[in-house]
Parts: structure tokens; C-alpha cells; sequence
């Protein structure tokens, strides 16, 4: 049994007083399984708000969206302090913090996900809008009709094919 701060000593106090004056036993390993159990959940807030202190988010260019490479790397630079946070601050056997270690990467793995989300919503936007504008520079040469000058023409479908890979089109 090993207190590491006095928040843990409180919880135990406490349990020991709830049960005495509920009329009960004190048992110090009921007692301390659940203050173990309190510490470790707080140990896993401690751990997000590490996470969150730590996430950089990945340099763009252009307003383009973060591959996964790079998130996963952002996440996992920000995970190891969420984790560092998490084990100075957990509490109990090796089975419980286990399961609150687990949670905690869970939740963060779930951040992550919402990033992959946004930066795919983002790449799409980016995406629309250089088709847009690409469509509309097209339309606007071949408004002209016949006096549409068809270099210009090749021209702007090439940009439209320079971007492809981006916008996911077959030009």
C-alpha cells in the first residue's frame, strides 16, 4: 500500500469515516480500492488535459488539410505526455491502472479520429473550391465562342489536370 499524495491519503480518511459513521466495518482494502479507482479517474483527466496542452497542429501549406502522417505524428508526440501525465498521477494495483491507462488512450484515439475527420472535410473543401475556380476560368474562355483563344483553353484544363491528384477528378 503506497500513498503517493495526500489526495489518496484524504480518499482513504474519508472512506474510513464514511463507514464508521454509516455504521460499518472500515476495510482498508474496499477503501482503498476505491480511492484508487477516484485517483485513477482523475489520473485520466489529467492525462487529456496533457494531451490537449501538448497537440501541435501540423504545418500546412496553403491552407491544405494535415495528412495522416503528419496527425499521427502530432498525436503521437502529444500521447506520450498524456500517458507521462497519466502514470505520475495513477494510483493502485497494475490491473486498475491498466484499465484506466486503456481508457485514456481510447479517448484519444477518438481525438485523433475527429482530426482525421476534419482534415478530410477540409481537404474536400479546399478541393471543391480549386475545381470551382478552375470550372470557372474555363467557362469564362470558352464563353468567347469561336474567338476563344484554344492555347488559353489547353491551358486551364492543365491546370484543372495539375490538380487532380488533389481534387480527385479524371481530367
Amino acid at each position: 500500500l503506497a500513498l503517493t499524495d495526500r489526495h489518496g491519503l484524504y480518499g482513504l480518511v474519508r472512506a474510513y469515516v464514511d463507514a464508521i459513521n454509516g455504521g460499518a466495518v472500515p476495510q482498508l482494502v474496499s477503501a482503498w480500492a476505491g480511492v484508487a479507482r477516484q485517483e485513477c479517474g482523475k489520473a485520466v483527466e489529467a492525462g487529456k488535459r496533457a494531451y490537449a496542452e501538448a497537440w501541435r497542429e501540423p504545418e500546412l501549406d496553403g491552407g491544405a488539410a494535415a495528412d495522416d502522417a503528419a496527425l499521427q505524428a502530432a498525436h503521437a508526440q502529444a500521447l506520450q505526455q498524456a500517458l507521462r501525465a497519466f502514470r505520475e498521477a495513477a494510483m493502485g494495483d497494475a490491473d486498475l491502472r491498466l484499465e484506466h491507462e486503456e481508457a485514456l488512450r481510447a479517448a484519444l484515439d477518438a481525438r485523433l479520429e475527429d482530426k482525421r475527420r476534419a482534415a478530410a472535410a477540409s481537404s474536400e473543401r479546399v478541393a471543391r473550391e480549386m475545381l470551382e475556380a478552375e470550372t470557372a476560368k474555363l467557362g469564362q474562355m470558352l464563353s468567347l465562342g469561336p474567338a476563344a483563344d484554344l492555347a488559353a483553353v489547353e491551358g486551364g484544363l492543365g491546370g484543372v489536370r495539375r490538380h487532380r491528384p488533389v481534387l480527385g477528378v479524371l481530367v
